[in-house]
């Protein structure tokens, strides 16, 4: 079973929209972009890897069969000297699974911006594929990968894994996150997540406030 916005996305996507000519495309809340399929091959190519793990994930459709099972590895690496942050994604779908990986969404970004990649994948064989195009929700806080335009197309496999993606941020803390990956059904896993600034999470705080007071006063 395919995820339902799938051919809406790929019209709109087709229909004019563009990435960056090559590897880094900045996303902004509320927008999304096509991807190159070249960027970093390796965390370590990328800057110094700070933290990473390898995360078990088990999809199951809405009458809780098992549709796909895997690994994700999430890497977080230091890739200047101001201390910023990339955050680093890598799927593997078990040859055993009833269904392909077609989409993942990580959270917790509000407030920071955001550029996203593909791995290059120079040492890898070709086949693998390479994210199609990345989202961005209006508030911020949630990324989004895409394998998959069109039915059939670049997605990961049973027995496939894909490359890396990458979110670049201006982020200078992580802690622990959640990522979930989607074909019909939903398979959610650990991963890490960037720490909002004080600044940040002062203004989310107000903005709580301002909706409770809100609902009150109707």
């Amino acid at each position: 079973m395919k995820i339902a916005f799938k051919g809406a996305v790929s019209a709109a996507v087709f229909a004019g929209f563009v990435s960056s000519s090559f590897g880094w495309s900045p996303l902004a809340p509320g927008n999304f972009t096509l991807l190159d399929n070249s960027g970093p091959d390796f965390p370590s190519s990328l800057g110094t890897v700070i933290a990473t793990k390898t995360t078990a994930i088990t999809g199951f459709d809405n009458s809780n069969n098992v549709i796909f099972t895997g690994f994700v590895t999430s890497d977080v690496v230091q890739y200047d000297g101001a201390g910023d942050l990339a955050f680093g994604f890598f799927l593997q779908n078990d040859a055993t699974s009833r269904d392909p990986i077609e989409r993942i969404t990580v959270k917790d970004f509000s407030g920071f911006t955001t550029s996203v990649a593909n791995g290059d994948n120079t040492f890898g064989p070709p086949s693998v594929p390479h994210a199609l195009f990345a989202t961005r929700t209006a508030d911020g806080s949630s990324l989004g990968f895409n394998w998959v335009v069109g039915a059939g197309d670049g997605e990961i496999g049973p027995g496939q894994e894909g490359r890396f993606v990458w979110i670049l941020t201006n982020a200078k803390q992580f802690t622990d996150g959640q990522l979930a990956a989607i074909d019909g059904g939903v398979g959610t896993t650990d991963t890490y997540a960037p720490v909002p600034e004080p600044a940040t999470m002062a203004i989310l705080g107000l903005g709580a406030a301002a909706l409770l007071r809100k609902r009150r006063n109707r």
